[in-house]
C-alpha cells in the first residue's frame, strides 16, 4: 500500500478521519475499484463511511483489506500539514509527514463487516454545517433522546420531547426538494456529525428506514448511516 494525499486535500482528510474518530477506533481500510473505503462500525446502530476516489491521492498503489487503530493516527495527524504519505510494511502502517514517520501496528484479524443495504429516497435536505449544529445546540436544551425530523410542504422541521419539556423549530434549509416524509433518531448520533467548516450536509430520510448524513465533494464523501427508532411517536 501506498497513499499520498494531494496536499490540498489534507485539511479534509484530517476533517473526515476525526468525524469518523466520534464512532470508535477500530478502522477498516478497503481498496475498491474507483478508490479507498474506511468504515467504523458503532454499536449495531451507525456506520461512518469515508469513501475517496482515486483523484483524491497524487499516489494511489494497493489492494485488499486492512483494519488500523483510528485513535493512534488522529493524534499523529494533528501535527500533520504539507505532506501526508501513507504505507504498510510488516503489518505496520507508516505515516510519513516531512522527515518524521509515525508507525503503528495493523490488526490482524479482520472481524465481518455485514453488507450494507441498498437505499432510495424521494428525496433531501441539505444545510451548511453551521446550520447544522444550531440545530444540535438548540435541540440539545433539553437533552433529549430521541428527534424526530420532518418535511412538510418544503420546510425542514425538528421536534424532540423530554421531562416535559419541548422543542420544535424549523431549521434553515438551502435546500428542501421531496414529498412530507419524517424519521425518529437518537439524538446521540446525530452529535457524531458536527462538523465545522464550509461544507454543506445532506440529510436522506423517510419513514422507518435508516437514515443518511452526508458531506460530498468531487473526489470524496462521507457518511453516517442510523438506524431509525421504529414506533415512537409524538
Amino acid at each position: 500500500m501506498k497513499l499520498e494525499i494531494k496536499k490540498e486535500n489534507i485539511p479534509s482528510f484530517k476533517t473526515y478521519l476525526e468525524a469518523l474518530g466520534k464512532l470508535g477506533d477500530e478502522m477498516l481500510i478497503s481498496f475498491e475499484n474507483e478508490g479507498i473505503l474506511m468504515r467504523i462500525d458503532y454499536a449495531g446502530s451507525v456506520v461512518g463511511r469515508l469513501i475517496l476516489n482515486k483523484d483524491y491521492f497524487s499516489v494511489f498503489e494497493g489492494e485488499d483489506k486492512y483494519v488500523v487503530f483510528l485513535r493512534d493516527i488522529l493524534s499523529y495527524l494533528k501535527k500533520v500539514k504539507d505532506e501526508l504519505i501513507i504505507t504498510d510494511e510488516n503489518n505496520i502502517l507508516n505515516i510519513k509527514s516531512g522527515k518524521s514517520v509515525f508507525k503503528t501496528p495493523l490488526i490482524a484479524e479482520l472481524k465481518n463487516y455485514p453488507k450494507l443495504p441498498e437505499l432510495t429516497f424521494d428525496g433531501k435536505v441539505t444545510v451548511t454545517a453551521d446550520d447544522y449544529n444550531d440545530m444540535i445546540s438548540t435541540l440539545g436544551t433539553v437533552k433529549p433522546n430521541v428527534i424526530k425530523l420532518e418535511r412538510n410542504n418544503s420546510k425542514f422541521m425538528v421536534k424532540t420531547q423530554s421531562n416535559q419539556r419541548e422543542v420544535i423549530s424549523e431549521i434553515t434549509a438551502t435546500e428542501v426538494n421531496s414529498v412530507n416524509d419524517y424519521v425518529f433518531i437518537d439524538f446521540s448520533y446525530l452529535e457524531m456529525f458536527n462538523i465545522k467548516g464550509v461544507y454543506k450536509i445532506n440529510l436522506f430520510f423517510k419513514k422507518d428506514i435508516p437514515m443518511i448524513a452526508n458531506i460530498e465533494d468531487t473526489n470524496s464523501k462521507i457518511e453516517l448511516l442510523i438506524a431509525p427508532r421504529v414506533g415512537e411517536e409524538f
